[in-house]
């Protein structure tokens, strides 16, 4: 769990990464809110399209070797994004980052679920708290980095850390209990297990929350630096703030979903968020920031606990659930930040960030007619009447 935790960390520090090369790129290139927003977009949607598509695979085979490979072509998409001339190969750069990200997910959430025993909301909640670090970790490296560089080029040294995490996944994937190949689920069964509606509400809230997520790190920066003035590296540490709390909200959110239930836990988080974000754009600089914060903390613990609930939804898909609910609905929630964008250049960046606070309202309706989900639901193996 320490070993999957950690490569979570490493490859979604390259995420956050992309969130601060968003005001740095526009500067640099002279581009629109939405062209530079579009980097967040790509990544996102990169990172997550294809993620069901590996989930379904990986539910049938032992693709254990898509952990270290995901963590070295994370890192090695930043390390073109860092180097590249212009925005198209910036763009490119992004793409094959998160194509890494999205191999990486699927098949290190299966294993983390197994690993997991009946405490599934705690254990995932160890395991996402690695991406969420790593999310706020990317924004904190990647200031300094391209204050001392002067350029965006200082984002290429973040390469180190996944090339040498990935070697030694290589080596770690090899201890993990063997599998026999051909022995999963077919694929045509992982998807008709996606169209219950059980998982459709589920994959909506998760989209909901996936908005607000991706869409508040992303605008944070910009609206802290041309709305407020600040300089990058101010607001790249409050951008941290926000993203770190996700991470403790995420080691949070687990234990109190396996004591008060997934959905009551699902349905507070989420009714809590538009007064903190409007307290954000509306009250003045440490009382906003300390509600941002809280903000960050809400929308993020209950990251692991939507992916226990998949699995414990489709038992038998784990990877499908993971690739769903990782993947694919966050990356349709990141779709919106294009859009976002085009809205922050039409009516400016505080009307958005006041939208962008109020959505979780849609959120709270989605989930309020999901079923729980309980442990004893998640696969457990076959008893069989054996005579002393």
């Amino acid at each position: 769990m320490l070993s999957l935790s950690g490569g979570h960390l490493v490859t979604d520090v390259n995420q956050g990464v992309v969130i601060l090369l968003v005001p740095v790129v526009k500067a640099s290139l002279g581009l629109s809110i939405g062209a530079a927003a579009l980097l967040v977009t790509v990544s996102t949607v990169a990172s997550s399209v294809v993620q069901p598509l590996f989930g379904a695979i990986t539910d049938r085979y032992d693709l254990r070797w898509l952990i270290p490979a995901g963590v070295f072509l994370a890192g090695a998409g930043i390390l073109v994004a860092a180097l590249a001339p212009g925005y198209s190969i910036v763009l490119l750069g992004v793409l094959l980052s998160g194509l890494g990200v999205a191999a990486f997910h699927p098949e290190a959430a299966r294993w983390a679920g197994e690993a997991s025993g009946r405490l599934r909301a705690t254990g995932m909640s160890w395991f996402s708290v690695g991406g969420n670090a790593g999310f706020a970790l990317g924004v904190l490296v990647t200031a300094p980095l391209v204050g001392w560089a002067g350029s965006r080029a200082g984002a290429a040294w973040l390469m180190l850390p996944p090339a040498l995490y990935a070697a030694y996944l290589l080596w770690e994937v090899t201890r993990f209990p063997a599998r026999e190949a051909g022995r999963g689920q077919p694929v045509w069964s992982a998807v008709r297990a996606t169209l219950s509606p059980s998982i459709g509400l589920l994959v909506g809230f998760i989209v909901v929350r996936s908005v607000v997520s991706v869409g508040m790190a992303t605008f944070t920066p910009l609206y802290l630096q041309l709305v407020r003035g600040m300089p990058l590296s101010e607001a790249g540490a409050i951008t941290f703030a926000f993203l770190l709390a996700g991470a403790v909200g995420t080691l949070a959110g687990g234990p109190v979903a396996d004591i008060f239930g997934r959905k009551v836990m699902l349905t507070v988080s989420l009714a809590l968020m538009p007064p903190l974000g409007l307290a954000f754009v509306y009250l003045p600089n440490l009382a906003g920031y300390a509600a941002l914060v809280v903000m960050g903390a809400l929308v993020v613990s209950t990251f692991g606990v939507t992916v226990v609930m998949a699995q414990e939804l489709m038992p038998k898909h784990a990877g499908t659930a993971s690739g769903i609910t990782i993947g694919f609905s966050i990356g349709v929630g990141g779709v919106a930040v294009a859009l976002l964008g085009r809205l922050a250049d039409l009516v400016g960046l505080t009307t958005t960030l006041v939208f962008l606070a109020l959505i979780p309202i849609a959120g709270v309706l989605l989930v309020l007619p999901l079923r729980e989900t309980k442990p004893a639901q998640a696969a457990q193996p076959a008893r069989t009447n054996v005579q002393p």
